[in-house]
């Protein structure tokens, strides 16, 4: 993978626009897209402030992205604190992450029914309390 494309992977893993990241980096969209595309060679110390941005170790960044590994970036955005770890894993890992994701998803739509039935029965419960004390 070249320079240029792990630098791009990696901004999109992290969902900003190239007119983010050229901001962060003081630099003109237009520069900054260049670089993705390959136009525009990267010097070291500009590499460094990318990677700096990206929170990513230098050596680890130029060493990712081989035949057989990706770069995964895990963050957590709750509470808008971003905890980058990089590392390789393979598409195994990638595979089965998807996979939790999708039972939490499910898990979450069988929680919010829950909470609509339980909601129901509350209100059918007041209903029977109130024609209960009604009928007194």
């Amino acid at each position: 993978m070249e320079l240029n494309e792990k630098i791009r992977m990696v901004r999109e893993l992290k969902q900003w626009s190239q007119e983010e990241m050229a901001d962060k980096m003081g630099m003109s969209k237009n520069g900054y897209a260049k670089i993705e595309q390959g136009k525009s060679n990267v010097n070291w110390e500009r590499l460094q402030q990318i990677t700096d941005i990206f929170q990513i170790d230098l050596m680890k960044f130029l060493n990712a992205g081989g035949s057989n590994s990706l770069i995964c970036l895990v963050s957590d955005n709750g509470d808008h604190h971003n905890n980058t770890l990089n590392y390789n894993c393979d598409r195994e890992l990638l595979a089965e992450i998807d996979k939790l994701k999708m039972a939490v998803a499910h898990k979450d739509e069988l929680l919010e029914q829950r909470n609509q039935e339980l909601a129901t029965l509350k209100e059918m419960f007041a209903l029977l309390k109130k024609q209960m004390d009604s009928d007194k």
